[in-house]
């Protein structure tokens, strides 16, 4: 599958970059903040999400996809996936989500324009 940032967003007002890690739905988290986890009756999908201050979104898909690149495998033990989210950068998030949260490729999200400077007119 693509590794391609995707635009994500949770009915909260704010979408926010991921990378997905494994798209196989598999996944489940247990309270937050706490090791995601391969189970049989898991509906998530593993990602890293950005969450850093909105000053820095622009270095978000190249961020995430670096840290992608040094992610074991998603099969690999719990205790490797647990040593390397220690590795993760501030800002970055190992986390899991459902897919339906998913709106598409990061470049083509929603109300990316909405917050670009524009000069004022003097009266």
């Amino acid at each position: 599958m693509t590794r391609e940032p995707q635009a994500a967003y949770l009915g909260l007002g704010q979408i926010f970059c991921v990378l997905v890690l494994d798209w196989r739905p598999i996944w489940s988290r247990h309270a937050p903040g706490t090791l995601p986890v391969r189970t049989s009756d898991a509906h998530e999908l593993l990602v890293l999400r950005w969450c850093s201050i909105p000053a820095e979104l622009d270095a978000a898909p190249t961020v995430l996809a670096g840290v992608a690149e040094t992610a074991p495998s998603p099969d690999a033990d719990l205790d490797t996936l647990a040593a390397w989210r220690e590795s993760l950068p501030p800002g970055v998030q190992l986390t899991v989500l459902r897919a339906s949260a998913l709106i598409g490729p990061w470049a083509d999200r929603p109300g990316q324009y909405l917050h670009t400077h524009r000069p004022h007119r003097a009266a």
